[in-house]
């Protein structure tokens, strides 16, 4: 089929996703929910089929399985069975999940309108020279003494039964550790391309043996998106830069990671598998820390329509997060709350502030199609959407035209697919920009002054 056939099929879908959302019941309706999903179904297939041929390794597809679990699972699935497991049994507006699942459907499918704004060819073509990468001497030595650093601070927050929530690390220290790990990850895979794979890790021995206590501290500290965002990233470089992986092998491997992250999970919140496994309602509870955040999206639609949108307020927690501390400076001039410029605040400090409660707060997190939904609306969720969509689409399509920047830029988008589904819109502007610095300021730099 033919991509501008693919198109129009999608524009006709999108039309009918949005006037169907008019005509949401208020009470709960498999048929009207399951008949969303029946379309996001023809579009993930689209978006499979046509843009991930010969290999699954790519931000739709992984992006297409996290969205599932945030937004189809619970009113498919576990609203039949379980309907108050886990954080759904704190309070929350069931009216809207017909509502929210027509908005997620939405969101969806003009999502798919931008991945077909370019015709990209399959498979990254390998580049020829370094183009800067890897000419600074001492960045990856700077990344190995903080990643020892952190080591040691994360075997004291381990041993002392704590977790990186509460950790006592700022914001901004744990930003700069990320990037220059993940920018050196990309360094060391792309500098090595045209040699044997085993050549990038017995040149960073040191480098990964860090890297691999890291990944296992923070892990055992209660964070798992590290683990995932890198392990992601070296899943895409290999598949990319050196070997490309069969689509049974990746599906494979994929389930086998959804099984061990739920048996951390299940360590950390059950004490034990067993008793994980009989509270579970389903073998869709392995993605159960991503199915939670559907929550998110009714309470945010809810509060969106009850107090007025936002206007992009709640944009400005990430879309300031690449400046240090400008943050807090906009919040001490301003005397906003943090709520009011962030959407996962948002979701947390509303349940804790309307429920009487002994318990110490904890974060509900938010939801990807929620937080644009609070700013913008119905309209917005069209638009950036379909922007998101395209610039995937541009820097894929940009990185098959030998653009090293252009495959960090897109790195980095696939590293957030999953998570990114239910995080905030701009979550990872800041690993971009300040990726993007670290190259110009220091590898491109150090070769035009050499």
């Amino acid at each position: 089929m033919k991509t501008p056939i693919v198109r129009t099929i999608l524009i006709i879908l999108t039309i009918v996703s949005v006037a169907f959302y008019y005509n949401a019941p208020d009470e709960y309706s498999y048929t009207y929910c399951y008949g969303y999903f029946l379309i996001f179904c023809v579009e993930a297939f689209f978006n499979i089929r046509y843009r991930c041929r010969k290999t699954y390794v790519s931000f739709e597809f992984f992006f297409t399985v996290a969205f599932v679990f945030v937004n189809y699972v619970y009113p498919i699935v576990f609203y039949q069975i379980d309907p108050y497991f886990s954080l759904f049994a704190l309070s929350f507006p069931e009216n809207y999940i017909n509502r929210g699942t027509a908005m997620a459907t939405i969101a969806y499918s003009s999502l798919s309108l931008g991945f077909f704004s370019y015709n990209t060819k399959e498979g990254i073509p390998s580049y020829s020279g370094n183009h800067g990468f890897g000419n600074s001497p001492n960045l990856k030595s700077f990344t190995n003494f903080l990643l020892a650093v952190m080591d040691i601070s994360l075997i004291g927050v381990v041993m002392a039964g704590g977790n990186m929530k509460n950790w006592g690390l700022s914001a901004e220290i744990r930003g700069i550790v990320d990037v220059l790990v993940f920018y050196t990850i990309f360094q060391r895979f792309y500098i090595y391309r045209n040699n044997p794979f085993v050549d990038v890790l017995k040149s960073n021995r040191v480098f990964f043996l860090l890297i691999f206590g890291y990944i296992l501290l923070a892990t055992l500290s209660g964070n798992r998106s590290i683990m995932i965002r890198i392990g992601s990233l070296v899943l895409f470089m290999y598949a990319t830069l050196f070997y490309q992986i069969k689509k049974k092998y990746l599906i494979v491997l994929m389930l086998g990671a959804l099984s061990f992250l739920f048996v951390i999970g299940a360590i950390r919140d059950y004490n034990s598998v067993a008793t994980a496994v009989d509270s579970s309602t389903s073998v869709l509870s392995v993605g159960r820390d991503l199915t939670i955040n559907n929550r998110s999206l009714y309470v945010l639609m809810e509060y969106a329509d009850v107090h007025g949108l936002s206007y992009g307020k709640n944009f400005l927690s990430h879309l300031l997060s690449p400046i240090p501390y400008a943050q807090s400076t906009l919040l001490r001039v301003t005397g906003w709350n943090l709520s009011e410029i962030s959407s996962g605040n948002l979701v947390t400090d509303d349940f804790f502030k309307n429920n009487a409660t002994n318990q110490d707060s904890f974060g509900l997190g938010t939801n990807l199609v929620g937080d644009v939904y609070l700013a913008y609306g119905l309209l917005g969720v069209i638009v950036l959407f379909y922007v998101l969509g395209r610039v995937v689409s541009y820097y894929y399509y940009k990185s098959y035209k030998d653009s090293p920047t252009s495959l960090l830029v897109y790195s980095i988008l696939f590293i957030t697919a999953i998570i990114w589904t239910r995080e905030a819109y701009f979550k990872p502007l800041q690993l971009i920009l300040w990726s993007l610095a670290i190259y110009y300021f220091f590898d491109k730099r150090t070769k035009r002054v050499a």
